[in-house]
């Protein structure tokens, strides 16, 4: 039988190479779902021959979708497969589930939405929007057909009968992470919480001066996330000891490539520092808190749901504030 994979970013390119390892896959279709943020189709292009796959199918962006999902519904559907591998639930993966003839699906990382996915589909009650009820009209089903395992680096806790299986990236450590040298540069991660909604532009170039002030004298290259939007004033931090990267592939893969170990890595509500801590360690790892009161509401509550997980894996080294004083912050 057929391994289907349904990609939409780098990251799960890295852990679908991880799974092809851990369960020794062959005959594998890498389902590619580009969007319209170039740098993460081009990420992804680089990255597709690490894997192992049998036949790629590569769905471009569009504006409406709709009848691209039914039709490569109905292509797919006339095949049977062992395992489908997912990052994140939307509409096409739903539809996919419901319809797909499978023995078992598995969540993989993309980004921290596995922890909220994890509470979402523990409780067992399928939510479907009018989008996803259309797909009723031309006869498909929408309901998933079974539970959802996950192929994680969290320790998820137990909610049910959810099949939990826990990796730390040790085959691909084993293949490519082999003679590091150590270096004596600091990596601030950047983040996108700007154009996400969660904070404003003063706040987080804000965080960005308080940490650059922390590792004073340090050499700081800051790495801008794929989705990130690169201001003039970030672009005025850069000096001798701040240099901004644009990298062009996951910070994961970067390090691996290059065969570097960096003195720290410094971030905030990034899937990074979980990832890092099982490729490299903890102790390389310092993850920045963002207070509540600089959050936006909208997305206050899964901002501090994961900040919570990152705490608790004891990655959390300080809070950055923006709109208290700075002698209430710590750091």
């Amino acid at each position: 039988m057929k391994n289907l994979f349904i990609i939409r970013s780098p990251l799960q390119i890295l852990n679908a190479y991880e799974a092809i390892a851990h369960f020794q896959l062959k005959n594998n279709v890498f389902l590619v779902v580009q969007n319209h943020l170039e740098k993460n189709n081009v990420q992804m292009r680089e990255m597709l021959s690490m894997c192992e796959y049998e036949e790629l199918i590569e769905m471009p962006p569009s504006k409406s979708n709709y009848f691209r999902y039914v039709a490569l519904t109905k292509k797919l559907k006339k095949h049977r497969y062992n395992f489908i591998f997912f990052g994140n639930l939307g509409s096409f993966q739903k539809l996919l589930l419901a319809n797909l003839e499978y023995e078992k699906s598995y969540l993989f990382e993309d980004g921290t939405c596995t922890l909220s996915y994890h509470t979402e589909l523990s409780r067992g009650n399928q939510r479907f929007s009018l989008r996803d009820m259309r797909f009723l009209l031309v006869g498909l089903n929408i309901k998933r057909k079974k539970p959802v395992g996950y192929f994680t680096i969290f320790d998820l806790e137990q909610l049910g009968e959810e099949e939990i299986i826990n990796h730390s990236f040790s085959h691909l450590k084993n293949k490519i992470c082999k003679n590091f040298t150590h270096t004596n540069e600091v990596y601030v991660l950047g983040q996108c919480l700007v154009n996400a909604g969660l904070t404003s532009d003063e706040a987080y170039l804000h965080y960005i001066k308080v940490i650059r002030d922390s590792f004073s004298g340090e050499k700081i290259i800051y790495i801008p996330h794929r989705a990130e939007t690169i201001t003039d004033k970030l672009k005025a931090f850069a000096d001798d000891n701040f240099q901004i990267f644009e990298n062009t592939m996951p910070i994961e893969l970067y390090f691996m490539k290059q065969k570097i170990r960096p003195k720290y890595v410094v971030s905030f509500y990034s899937m990074a520092v979980f990832t890092l801590a099982k490729i490299f360690d903890k102790s390389l790892i310092k993850s920045y808190a963002i207070c509540p009161e600089d959050m936006k509401i909208k997305r206050k509550e899964s901002a501090l749901f994961v900040q919570s997980f990152i705490k608790k894996a004891g990655l959390e080294v300080g809070t950055v504030c923006f709109n208290k004083s700075q002698e209430e912050c710590h750091v």
